[in-house]
């Protein structure tokens, strides 16, 4: 009988399957993270 915070899986458990809201919310994450990142090179860039 399992308890609340007791859902640990074993190694050889299949994962759930990836809904198409988390990969949307990945998407947008990493979109904004590389915008960040492109968008700091591009200032270091330009004042050098």
């Amino acid at each position: 009988m399992k308890k609340d915070g007791e859902d640990l899986s074993l190694p050889g458990d299949k994962k759930p399957a990836y809904t198409m809201n988390r990969l949307a919310l990945w998407i947008v994450v990493g979109a904004f993270g590389a915008y960040l990142l492109l968008s700091g090179i591009f200032g270091m860039l330009a004042r050098a």
